[in-house]
């Protein structure tokens, strides 16, 4: 092929190429570029499925996270003190529970207290078992029986409904106890909020703050009674003082269970009955006994008087005595003649 050939060749090629190619380089260099990082550029695929397993991974974390926040929030509920309940009859106890009823702990508020709580471990427990458990060591150890058996119920909660639910529930409960152990008894409740000053009395007379609290409106609104001779007197005993005294312990807190009034009325047969059994009526009686037997013998004396009076011989004498008469008016009848 000839030069001029060549160079004709190379001149069509070169207009045919530039006909095909579009004029649109400013264009594309004028278009904002991204910087790659890493192999993004051309690993699309690969990046896609990262980025999905990216969001399962942040979405299971999350989930986790929220789990984790809510055992921990009802662990802490658990732990959480929800409302206090006092329980006073010459012993004082102290329950702690949380919104589930279950106890956080107890406590002996006095030395019978501790008496009654013993080696038991109620923390944990279900508030109906031990209250169960602390009425059955009342009575046993003494200070619940046939008697006396009269508890005071005080509920301290920052919820007032929540206050009332629980006197209905626990007077109910405490209510059946008493029922199962002794037949019956009386169950007196109340509301307490326990101040300062609450508890300083109570630690003061070795009692609850809700006794405390009784005892402090009891004296406010009767100044005659003694704050601290009522502070040593068990539930029964401080009721039938309060009877004595003119005050109805009834205008200051709840009652169920049997009627104050039968309490009394029992509490009356039991003191007739202690003084029926007194030394000093036995005594009595055997000198009564001593006045029946010389009464008796006054008795036989006077039988014996009777019978000598109606002697049959004694008879025969009046007999005797009569047939004589008649032979003197035979006589005088003979004179005349």
């Amino acid at each position: 092929m000839s030069r001029m050939a060549e160079i004709n060749m190379e001149k069509h090629l070169r207009s045919a190429v530039k006909q095909m190619t579009p004029v649109c380089a400013e264009t594309v260099w004028q278009q904002p570029v991204e910087r790659a990082t890493g192999d993004e550029w051309y690993l699309k695929k690969e990046a896609k499925s990262t980025s999905n397993r990216g969001k399962l991974v942040r979405f299971l974390a999350s989930a986790a996270a929220c789990l984790v926040i809510c055992i921990s929030a009802v662990g802490l509920m658990d732990h959480r003190k929800d409302a206090t309940v006092y329980l006073d009859v010459n012993p004082s106890v102290e329950l702690q529970i949380n919104s589930r009823d279950k106890v956080l702990s107890a406590n002996g508020e006095n030395a019978d207290g501790e008496v009654i709580l013993g080696d038991m471990d109620l923390k944990g427990t279900d508030l109906d078992v031990a209250l169960n458990a602390i009425i059955g060591s009342m009575v046993q150890h003494g200070y619940l029986n046939e008697a006396q058996k009269m508890i005071l119920l005080s509920v301290d909660s920052k919820n007032e409904q929540r206050a009332k639910v629980l006197r209905q529930q626990i007077s109910t409960e405490l209510n059946a106890n008493l029922a199962s152990f002794l037949g019956s008894g009386s169950v007196l409740d109340q509301s307490v909020a326990a101040t300062d000053e609450l508890k300083q009395l109570a630690q003061q007379y070795e009692i609850t703050p809700g006794k405390a609290l009784l005892l402090q409106r009891l004296t406010e609104e009767n100044p005659n009674l003694d704050y601290e001779k009522l502070a040593k007197l068990p539930m029964n005993e401080l009721v039938g003082y309060l009877k004595q005294s003119g005050v109805d312990v009834r205008n200051y807190v709840h009652c169920t269970g049997d009627d104050l009034d039968d309490e009394d009325d029992l509490v009356d047969e039991l003191d007739d009955l202690i003084d029926d059994n007194d030394p000093d009526d036995v005594e009595d009686e055997d000198d009564e006994g001593d006045e029946d037997e010389d009464d008796a013998d006054d008795i036989d004396e006077d039988e014996d008087e009777e019978d000598e009076s109606d002697d049959p011989d004694d008879d025969d004498d009046d007999v005797d005595s009569t047939d004589d008469d008649d032979d003197d008016i035979d006589d005088e009848e003979e004179d005349n003649d």
